[in-house]
């Protein structure tokens, strides 16, 4: 999702094993290495999927201290990180494309429309329509 916004140009990222040859195919502005668990490269970071519970278990600390060094780093707790990195994705998505709320949402990791509306709401004070008629490009 960053790399398909444009976040990951020129920055180094990881992904999955199984996806990173797809994302270096698809995104070659992307340093992709799929060997680290997670890459902090400026202010964004990218990890291989792992939930909180395998990636606490791979640091070595429970999930509560995982959490309480995430917020204090970038300054958030990871499902909030993913989910305002699934906003940011969603909204270049709403300022340059026609794509329907549905595909923006099933694309992005939202799942349902609701799901984005929500998320929305609580990232930018504003449903993804109200977004799309006040920053739609062309």
């Amino acid at each position: 999702m960053l790399a398909a916004a444009g976040l990951l140009d020129g920055r180094r990222a990881t992904t999955h094993w199984s996806t990173a040859a797809q994302l270096a195919s698809e995104h070659p502005g992307v340093e992709v290495d799929p060997d680290p668990i997670f890459i902090r490269e400026g202010d964004m970071w990218t990890g291989a999927g792992l939930t909180v519970e395998v990636l606490a278990e791979r640091l070595r600390v429970s999930e509560r201290q995982l959490t309480r060094v995430f917020k204090n780093e970038p300054g958030t707790t990871p499902a909030a990180y993913v989910e305002a990195a699934r906003v940011e994705i969603a909204r270049s998505r709403l300022e340059t494309t026609d794509d329907t709320l549905s595909c923006i949402a099933a694309e992005c990791g939202f799942g349902t429309v609701g799901t984005l509306n929500r998320a929305f709401r609580r990232v930018l004070g504003v449903t993804p329509g109200e977004y799309r008629r006040r920053f739609r490009v062309g």
